[in-house]
């Protein structure tokens, strides 16, 4: 047996059930005077990637499943409060066929920590691994 520490990216998922959807797009029917494409993470909002959170809830950065897809907390809005997620789209045509629907989400966590892990050998050939210990790096 040999016992070995190493440093992991790992995920937590946190599900947040029941998320209103809605639907933006870029230009001053959606946002504004201020409409540029810059998302508040200063990325370029691209469809079936970008939406728009509420940072308290889930942390700008952070991926999030919805419906199975997984796109990227980039952007914030004004009426983006609480179990509410807007989807970034191309077109207006695109955000009124959406609509409003709702749906549950899930929002990775990524997080460091340092595992120790047992590995066990027979005769020089590895027969098996566990982890056991995993310290969260604060």
């Amino acid at each position: 047996m040999v016992y070995a520490k190493q440093q992991v990216t790992l995920t937590r998922e946190h599900h947040i059930p029941d998320v209103l959807l809605t639907a933006y797009e870029a230009s001053e029917v959606s946002c504004g005077n201020s409409a540029d494409g810059i998302t508040k993470t200063g990325t370029r909002v691209v469809a079936g990637r970008t939406i728009a959170v509420d940072p308290s809830l889930i942390p700008l950065g952070s991926k999030v499943v919805i419906n199975g897809h997984t796109y990227t907390a980039e952007d914030v809005g004004g009426a983006v409060k609480g179990h509410h997620i807007d989807i970034y789209m191309n077109t207006v045509s695109e955000c009124m066929s959406f609509g409003k629907r709702y749906a549950d989400a899930v929002w990775l966590e990524e997080y460091d920590a340092i595992q120790t892990v047992k590995y066990t050998f027979e005769n020089g050939t590895l027969i098996s691994q566990e982890v056991v210990a995993e310290e969260e790096i604060k």
